[in-house]
């Protein structure tokens, strides 16, 4: 972190394009990105926060989820990284904090018409939480989750607990919902079997989907990235992006279609 100080000036600097558009998905379907961006901070352990800010913009999508996202803390060397990546995207944004500049974030083409920060009542020696969005999607409104939970190895009652209660708020939407984010838990283990359970059953029919490795990035050994969503959306396609080591962890990506026979139920 001390390395790190003398780098802000330049940081602070640096030009972003200001052309970068999103995709006008066809009606009904939306591209969605799930990504840790580690404070700035490379997989080899660079200080770094233009070079996946740079990949991302290569990456369009809809609706972007990021988490560990610093806001002038220690973590990041006292860097706004929110209004850093602001400035290089041409779309509305909200930042929820977790722990004194330590939090999560999402950016979106479509309009926000509201949003909130939902703290865990259950926490270690970081306090984490969930951003909520209502988004209008073509004069439909979605619910959209970005969250980071616990990070202690497993078992881990914490992160349990934490899960259990993101299952509660996600239980009382009637709406169509989408939950990204980086959830430190691998597909066998409790947590992630929990939010099977209530997401859509594509993942329980296609276990495959989560096999695929997203942590570390450079050289991945475990999958604790998601995208999960209601049964009213059709998954269309999912990957996990090979961002060259930008961050730790490997984006997950999602397009993904409203059904309109489930929208009526």
């Amino acid at each position: 972190l001390i390395l790190a100080v003398p780098l802000l000036p330049s940081l602070f600097s640096l030009k972003t394009s200001d052309n970068v558009r999103l995709p006008n998905p066809n009606a009904l379907e939306l591209t969605v990105m799930t990504t840790n961006i580690r404070y700035g901070w490379t997989d080899d352990y660079r200080f770094e926060p233009k070079k996946h800010l740079q990949w991302l913009q290569r990456q369009p999508a809809d609706i972007v989820g990021y988490q560990e996202v610093n806001k002038g803390s220690l973590y990041g060397s006292f860097m706004d990284l929110y209004q850093y990546y602001r400035s290089a995207f041409p779309d509305n944004s909200v930042y929820g904090d977790a722990s004194y500049g330590f939090g999560n974030s999402l950016s979106t083409r479509l309009n926000i018409k509201d949003s909130r920060v939902l703290p865990y009542r259950s926490s270690d020696m970081i306090q984490r939480s969930v951003v909520w969005t209502l988004l209008d999607f073509n004069n439909m409104e979605i619910e959209v989750y970005v969250t980071h939970v616990s990070h202690l190895p497993h078992p881990n009652k914490i992160r349990q607990a934490q899960v259990a209660e993101l299952i509660e708020w996600i239980g009382r939407s009637k709406r169509p919902w989408i939950l990204m984010g980086d959830f430190n838990a691998q597909p066998h283990e409790p947590e992630i079997i929990e939010l099977l359970k209530v997401s859509n059953p594509i993942f329980t029919q296609k276990p495959e989907l989560l096999k695929e490795l997203s942590h570390e990035s450079l050289e991945p050994t475990m999958r604790i990235d998601y995208i999960f969503f209601s049964e009213h959306f059709e998954l269309v396609e999912q990957k996990v992006l090979d961002n060259q080591g930008t961050a730790d962890h490997r984006p997950v990506l999602a397009r993904l279609k409203l059904n309109k026979a489930v929208l009526g139920k």
